[in-house]
């Protein structure tokens, strides 16, 4: 059988335009408290679903109007965590 890995998928309130291995580069400390203060991705969705209009068929379809999230390709060391 294969090996069990767990993932526990975080988002981090980075500054908009801001490559998080330029900000490890310029300020470390800020990538770190970003890291520390990551929500869970359930309660970043949960919070910007809540931030939409659902009141309308359009508004529900319609994502909010959100930070977008990109992940590597191939997870690094400086951004993935076991726990």
């Amino acid at each position: 059988m294969g090996k069990e890995t767990r993932l526990d998928v975080v988002v981090a309130d980075l500054p908009d335009g801001v490559d998080p291995g330029e900000l490890a580069q310029k300020d470390p400390e800020r990538l770190a408290l970003a890291v520390k203060n990551a929500q869970s991705f359930l309660g970043f969705r949960e919070r910007a679903l809540a931030a939409g209009d659902m009141r309308t068929v359009e508004g529900r379809a319609k994502p909010p109007n959100t930070h977008s999230i990109s992940l590597p390709s191939t997870p690094t060391r400086s951004c993935v965590t076991n726990t």
